[in-house]
């Protein structure tokens, strides 16, 4: 069963993955 391996990297991914649009969208450049 590799459920409960991909579980929990499925959410650092989708983390990483909103993050990574955040910072893209310039959500952190406001002078930007």
């Amino acid at each position: 069963m590799k459920i409960g391996y991909l579980f929990p990297v499925a959410i650092i991914v989708a983390g990483i993955t909103l993050l990574v649009w955040f910072i893209a969208s310039g959500a952190y450049a406001p002078g930007g």
